[in-house]
């Protein structure tokens, strides 16, 4: 687990310095509103967001700020986060509490600590980008293939890709 971490920030640092000024062109819009291509707008805090399978066994959500909010002459800074052992995406971004809710939406927040980053550092275009593993274990993904290590570098890739040109 400590790898596959490692292995996603590493892959971040070394190119968040070089494409930290490259926003896709596809990204920029005219005037003030910035509409990601692909993403819908959640009723919730009208963040843009989009989910999808990019390699088979790895779910792909992200979360970007509202259209309003989004500035392409802002630096845009992605945070990619590799869901805990047993966890869902759900669980991990959060929800208001319920009556007779499930424990587990009450234990990270990841969205709620989202919208605090942004509140806090508003020059920036904060992305939260959730990765989870089908298995619910990342290291129970990795080791079922030997090619695994490299699903999770194109993915990375991919993912980049779709805000940086690299």
């Amino acid at each position: 687990m400590k790898n596959i971490l490692l292995l996603i920030l590493i892959c971040c640092l070394s190119l968040s310095n070089r494409a930290q000024e490259q926003m896709n062109p596809s990204s920029r819009i005219s005037g003030k509103a910035i509409k990601l291509p692909g993403f819908v707008t959640s009723p919730y805090f009208e963040e843009q967001v989009i989910s999808f399978i990019h390699t088979p066994g790895i779910k792909v959500h992200i979360n970007a700020p509202a259209e309003t909010k989004f500035g392409k002459d802002k630096p845009t800074k992605l945070v990619l986060y590799a869901l805990p052992n047993g966890n869902s995406t759900d669980w991990t971004i959060g929800k208001m509490p319920a009556e007779g809710d499930d424990w587990h939406y009450h234990i990270q927040h990841i969205g709620a600590q989202t919208r605090y980053i942004r509140a806090t550092d508003p020059e920036c275009n904060f992305i939260t980008v959730y990765l989870e593993a089908d298995t619910k274990s990342w290291g129970s993904w990795r080791k079922a293939e030997p090619t695994r290590d490299q699903k999770i570098k194109e993915t990375v890739e991919y993912i980049l890709s779709l805000f940086f040109q690299v």
